[in-house]
């Protein structure tokens, strides 16, 4: 299986409080998620794929995209495509303003 770390993303959690880390890191070892928090406090093992994720936001696959909306803050860059647009979800469509 796969072990990747996904750096410097927002992160939607689904723990009871709602959090979204703004700056996170999410550790994949062999399939399996083992670690998740802020950047500073998340520690990538060596040999590990590392992706930045700056720009992007990352979510549990059973998270509701249609409700993550109230969390997206309208004036980021990476939200003006989709306002733009009027659609609910804006952090589903590239950024390519090359501003995120």
């Amino acid at each position: 299986m796969s072990s990747f770390a996904i750096c410097n993303a927002a992160i939607f959690t689904v723990d009871p409080h709602d959090r979204v880390i703004k700056d996170g890191t999410l550790v994949v070892q062999d399939g399996m998620i083992t670690q998740v928090g802020d950047d500073r406090a998340v520690t990538v093992p060596d040999g590990f794929e590392v992706i930045d994720g700056r720009g992007h936001a990352v979510q549990s696959g059973t998270t509701c995209v249609m409700d993550m909306f109230r969390y997206m803050d309208r004036r980021s860059p990476a939200a003006r495509p989709g306002v733009a647009r009027g659609l609910p979800q804006p952090f589903l469509y590239p950024n390519r303003n090359g501003d995120a």
